[in-house]
């Protein structure tokens, strides 16, 4: 079939290449022989094209993907037919595979598969959205063009949850390393989080190089591992894969739906935290080496050809980067010697491993105000530089201290905790002595003391007497320095007289540390809450003074965006600053006109001249929705779309309904004047019933020597608009 249609013109479209064969058919590169624009074409198989079944099937691919619009899924243009032959009109990517990009790198370092994946994401959690479930994601079923734009494509097996239509079965092949457990079971049982699965598996793929069913051999066992057997971590094959990122992956790829991420949107918001941990920005490009992409329609002879040279280069792989190696070193090291034989080289910027253990474990650790965790920690990746340690444990001593991390292949910190002991707070000995002579008539004193907040360590000349709230009573009369102390809070201290016989109370509020803090978004304008509390009447950018020391977690809000919540540590007398990038959620909003009408969302035109029902994606929240009729007028409302639910308005211009219409004096009196609709004086005086067609119209009062003092307004006909319209009419002085 393949070659016998290249150079062929079909239905106004010339083929030109294969570009590879699927399930259903074949890809051709094509031209429009019109437009002279280039496309591809997917083509039922010619003996497919008599059986209903498959037909379907190519229909379901064709209607899913007409309802996506999206830049990370390829568009489809048109479903023809010419002579039974059925074929898919779809944007043409000139780019490769991701399987192919795998296979011809071996795996994608972790910061290059996260921009792929990120791109997926989205793309996928549009699909979603519009209520598709693609169900055979795979690296063969994403495309990456030569500008770095990810593009899933292959919706054969897609299934719409807007239509009950499904009649699928599985199929075999590589495919079904890709496949959710639930899936495995058949298609009634997969949802959005099977798609989640399958691409987590691929996500898995691209870090690695390969998928964990090593020396694994039949469909069976393979079915078997995905349902029942724990899979391999991806740091079995790569070893300094950061572990935040190798959770996030077996998160997606977990047996049960409810354990992994429940929506596309949820697991990017998980990749992005990651990301801003790891300094890692959004703003960068895919940056893959696509020189030398071809069409998967080359030759067999090509193709045998290229096996072969893959082969001899298996060879080479291993021996040309050592021999490279050893002449860089020993170019660079001779080099130095001419020129810079008394400096050392500095040492590349690199990522290195970072483990962190203390006695007793379950301390908190902070690397210059962020908090990494509690120990022991392993594995966490972190660039080369200098650091900034705090480790600290509640009854602990918190130590301090500043680290250089090199060039290392591993870093193990171990930090042994003191306990807090008596602390020897310097008084005035004169204070002591007074303490320690006690008259034999002399009682003992009772000593209550309480702060605000509780819990502050206690001290009586410089020893440890316990936490706030106290209470001895068996302390000698005399002069006493009394100290509290509580994480977060200014020192308090007092000379105290305790006098005999007596019961001495003290109640010390403590003043707290405090810092700043400097929140934005992108977009701007969200709202914040600290630690629940939302800020009233404040939007980002926002910088809050007077925060207590410490750790607080911080809400982010705005309507049509996923809410997003961070956590920062406060230090006394510094701005802590956090830039957040927001992930927009959308809706749905489906509008029909009768008998038509052209439609502007938020006075921009979507579609002209519609005549029958037109579905689009929105963010959530509010949206002014305009529809216009060149005879009927228009209608125009704020119609505020939801993540949950359709919006769905229905205009029909053809219907009135009855409104009426009158107007009163000041004192309340009815009042007879002419009625204008539209500006015209429609020949009735109020109070009047009319019946007005759905839309806007302007209506007015007027009679001699009176007006009305808000002049004419603007009335909405619709079934939610009021019935009843009065105007309060003034004599004209």
């Amino acid at each position: 079939m393949t070659s016998s249609f290249i150079g062929k013109v079909i239905d106004n479209y010339r083929i030109l290449a294969s570009l590879g064969e699927g399930g259903m058919g074949t890809v051709f590169k094509a031209v429009n022989i019109q437009l002279d624009k280039v496309v591809a074409l997917k083509m039922i198989a010619a003996g497919m094209a008599m059986d209903k079944r498959f037909i379907d099937r190519f229909r379901t691919e064709a209607r899913a993907l007409a309802k996506l619009e999206d830049p990370n899924i390829v568009a489809i243009h048109d479903l023809r037919s010419d002579n039974n032959l059925w074929f898919i009109v779809m944007e043409y990517v000139d780019g490769e595979n991701l399987y192919s990009l795998i296979e011809k790198h071996g795996g994608i370092p972790w910061q290059e598969s996260l921009k792929i994946v990120k791109q997926m994401l989205l793309g996928l959690g549009h699909a979603h959205r519009a209520g598709i479930i693609h169900r055979d994601i795979k690296p063969n079923n994403i495309m990456i063009s030569k500008e770095g734009v990810v593009k899933i494509t292959d919706f054969g097996l897609a299934k719409d949850q807007t239509n009950a239509y499904n009649t699928m079965t599985i199929t075999g092949g590589g495919t079904l390393y890709y496949m959710s457990p639930e899936h495995l079971k058949g298609f009634s049982f997969t949802d959005k989080r099977s798609d989640i699965y399958s691409l987590g598996m691929t996500f898995y793929e691209m870090l690695t190089g390969k998928v964990p069913f090593e020396n694994i051999n039949t469909d069976f066992e393979i079915r078997e591992t995905i349902i029942r057997k724990d899979l391999k971590k991806p740091t079995a094959y790569v070893s300094d894969l950061p572990e935040a990122l190798e959770k996030i992956v077996m998160k997606s790829i977990a047996k049960e739906p409810d354990h992994r991420y429940q929506s596309c949107e949820d697991m990017l918001q998980a990749i992005q935290i990651f990301e801003s941990e790891y300094g890692i920005s959004d703003a960068d490009t895919l940056n893959l080496n696509l020189n030398g992409v071809t069409d998967n329609g080359d030759s067999k002879a090509v193709r045998e050809e290229r096996i072969k040279r893959k082969n001899y280069k298996k060879i080479f792989k291993i021996l040309v980067p050592v021999i490279l190696i050893v002449a860089t070193l020993s170019a660079v090291v001779y080099y130095r010697s001419l020129f810079y034989p008394n400096k050392k080289a500095k040492p590349a910027l690199a990522y290195l491993t970072l483990k962190v253990s203390s006695v007793p474990t379950r301390a908190l650790v902070l690397i210059n105000g962020d908090s990494l965790g509690r120990t022991p920690l392993q594995n966490h990746t972190i660039k080369a530089g200098t650091y900034t340690l705090h480790i600290s444990k509640e009854k602990y001593e918190a130590k301090d201290t500043t680290v250089v991390l090199e060039n290392e292949h591993i870093y193990e910190l171990a930090f042994v905790l003191n306990p807090v002991v008596e602390k020897q707070i310097p008084v005035d000995k004169r204070v002591i002595a007074s303490a320690d002579k006690t008259h034999p008539a002399q009682k003992l004193v009772t000593l209550s003391v309480r702060s605000i907040p509780a819990g502050a360590e206690l001290w009586l000349n410089g020893k440890h007497r316990g936490q706030t709230p106290f209470q001895q009573s068996s302390l000698k009369p005399g002069v006493y320095r009394l100290t509290l102390e509580k994480e977060g809070f200014d020192s308090f201290s007092k000379v105290i007289n305790l006098k005999s016989g007596k019961i001495q109370k003290i109640t010390a509020k403590l003043i707290p540390q405090v810092g700043a803090l400097m929140i934005d978004t992108n977009p701007r304008g969200a709202r914040v809450s600290l630690d629940g509390q939302e800020i009233t009447k404040t939007f980002t950018p926002v910088q809050l003074n007077n925060i207590p020391v410490g750790v607080h977690q911080i809400g982010i809000h705005k309507d049509g965006y996923a809410d997003y919540q961070i956590t920062v540590k406060v230090e006394q007398g510094k701005t802590t600053i956090r830039n957040v990038n927001l992930l927009q959620v959308k809706g749905k909003l489906s509008i029909q006109v009768i008998p038509w009408g052209t439609i502007y969302i938020n006075d921009q035109l979507q579609k002209s001249s519609s005549d029958v029902k037109y579905e689009l994606e929105l963010p959530v929240g509010e949206h002014t929705v305009k529809i216009v009729h060149p005879t009927f007028g228009q209608w125009q409302k704020k119609i505020h779309v939801s993540e949950l639910k359709t919006a769905q308005i229905k205009i029909n211009f053809n219907k009135k309904l009855p409104i009426i219409i009158s107007a009163t004096d000041k004192q309340g009196n009815e009042f007879i004047g002419d009625v204008y609709i539209d500006g015209e004086f429609i020949g009735k005086t109020t109070p009047v019933e009319v019946n007005l067609r759905i839309g806007l119209h302007r209506l007015i009062v007027k009679k001699t020597g009176y007006y009305v003092p808000d002049g004419e307004i603007e009335f909405l006909v619709d079934s939610d608009s009021e019935k009843k319209v009065n105007f309060l009419m003034e004599k004209i002085h």
